[in-house]
Order: C-alpha cells, then sequence, then structure tokens
C-alpha cells in the first residue's frame, strides 16, 4: 500500500528547507474598523527533520504564523514556501496538532485515528490496516476498541499524535499540546512525542508558553517580539538532540542559561502571562 492510497501529495517536498517565510505579513480589521498590524515581516527558515519552537508574548501572533503556514490564513504580504513550493499549491505536507486533543467521543480510538484517512476517501480496509500499523507501533493497539473517556491525558494526546501522523504529512505544527497536563505527564510526553517525530523522520513546529520546554525539545527557539511581531531573536539549543533525551536535556549546565536568556528576550508587561 503506497502512499498513493492516501493522499494527493505532489513530488515537490524535496527541499532541504521544510518551511520558509519571507516577509510575512498580516493585518486584520477590528470591530471598530481599524487596521491591526499583527506581523511585521517575519522571515524564518525551518530546515527538514528540525524540531524547533516558537515563544513570544502572549497575543503576539503565534497561532497567526501556525495558520499561515498551515494555509489556512492568507498573509497580507510576503511568501511562504513549503518543502520549496508556495504554501497554497501544497496538499497533504502539514498536520496540526491542536492543545486540545479533539476526539470526538462517540469514535473509538481506532476510529478517531482513521478519520482523516476517511475524509481523503481511503477505503475502510486500507485505512483500519494504516491505523492499526500506527497504534500497533507506538503501543496503543490494545486500546482500539476503547473510547476517549476511558484513557489518560497523556494517552489522548499521543492518539491525537498519531491521528496526525497517519496522514503522512512531512509536517507537524504542535500548537501547545502539553499545556493541559499535569507536569509529569507533560515531561514524558515531551519525550515520546520527539522521539515519535524523530522516528518518523517529521519536521516539527512547537508553540509553547513554557521556555524550559521549548529549550528542553528544540533544536532552535525563534523568540518573536511583542506584536506587530517580528523574530527577535534565535537560539541554536540542540540539547535534546545532544542527549537524545528532552529530560536529559534539562540537566545540561547550559540549560539555565539558556532559559534566562531567552526571557530577558521577552516583552513582557506587568500582570501580562507569557
Amino acid at each position: 500500500m503506497g502512499n498513493d492510497n492516501i493522499s494527493n501529495i505532489d513530488s515537490g517536498f524535496n527541499s532541504e528547507i521544510a518551511i520558509q517565510l519571507e516577509d510575512v505579513r498580516k493585518n486584520f480589521m477590528n470591530n471598530e474598523g481599524e487596521l491591526v498590524k499583527v506581523l511585521a515581516g517575519i522571515s524564518m527558515e525551518v530546515r527538514k527533520q528540525e524540531f524547533v519552537s516558537i515563544v513570544g508574548p502572549s497575543g503576539c501572533g503565534k497561532s497567526t504564523i501556525f495558520n499561515i503556514i498551515a494555509g489556512l490564513l492568507e498573509p497580507s504580504a510576503g511568501q511562504i514556501l513549503v518543502g520549496g513550493v508556495n504554501v497554497q499549491a501544497t496538499t497533504g505536507h502539514v498536520g496540526y496538532m491542536m492543545q486540545r486533543d479533539l476526539l470526538l467521543p462517540w469514535r473509538t480510538i481506532l476510529d478517531n485515528v482513521t478519520l482523516g484517512l476517511e475524509v481523503k476517501g481511503l477505503n475502510k480496509k486500507d485505512r483500519v490496516e494504516l491505523a492499526m500499523t500506527y497504534l500497533e507501533r507506538y503501543n496503543l493497539d490494545s486500546f482500539a476498541k476503547s473510547y476517549p473517556s476511558m484513557l489518560s491525558g497523556g494517552m489522548r494526546q499521543r492518539v491525537a499524535l498519531i491521528r496526525t501522523l497517519v496522514t503522512e504529512p512531512e509536517i507537524i505544527l504542535l500548537d501547545e499540546p502539553f499545556s493541559a497536563l499535569d507536569y509529569q505527564t507533560r515531561l514524558i510526553l515531551e519525550d515520546e512525542i520527539l522521539s515519535i517525530l524523530k522516528n518518523e523522520g517529521k519536521t516539527g513546529v512547537l508553540i509553547t508558553h513554557d521556555i524550559e520546554e521549548a529549550i528542553s525539545v528544540s533544536d532552535r527557539v525563534f523568540v518573536m517580539s511583542n506584536r506587530p511581531t517580528y523574530v527577535k531573536k534565535i537560539y541554536e539549543i540542540g540539547l535534546a538532540s545532544k542527549y537524545g533525551s528532552a529530560m536529559k536535556a534539562r540537566s545540561d549546565d547550559a540549560f539555565k542559561q539558556y532559559f534566562e536568556s531567552i526571557w530577558s528576550e521577552l516583552d513582557i508587561q506587568m500582570g501580562s502571562a507569557i
């Protein structure tokens, strides 16, 4: 069973640069009819199979950047290339994992995982076979007939990731996927998701409010300014790759230095959260 059965992915994804934003700007109209500048010329590159994080002040437009990369939102100006191809011309390259798992409670775990394949028109036999391959690979096959309410928060997020992976995108966008979990589960899941993405050869981009999380999992961290937003600084981290573990990355002597430096770059106003 080849990729042609599950998607209409074009053959353009052969660039070593997975994502390229060139002077991307985005403006919105507020309720008073006034122009609000959100993105003020974002330029950034994410290399193929790299894992990066985006951090910045609350409301700076991080989710707007994600929606533009995913092709869900058009920029007011600038260009977005995914795998060397204009994002509007690509199909199936980008998978989006939300903050909430958004599993459908009336569908079994297997039926939740196959949802994207069902939308793509894959026949039932092939989509079940492919979904079970992924569930078995990550030790969730015994829960295939269970319902989301029977799983812990961490397990639900693993299922949500598999649902994203099974459609075989090249890039996974992760919009604060750990924020609703308890601290211990977050630490475990950081390592697991990082390992899964590396194992699958995917490019990962994480939005997070947690600076420590960004440092522990990322090859690089992009620090955004306040609105109108631009890339204020890029940090080369690579601790997770060095140790093969996000958990072990936290024990490196440089970890605290990175935290203090990134924190100092954030434009935090009194009374606001990151």
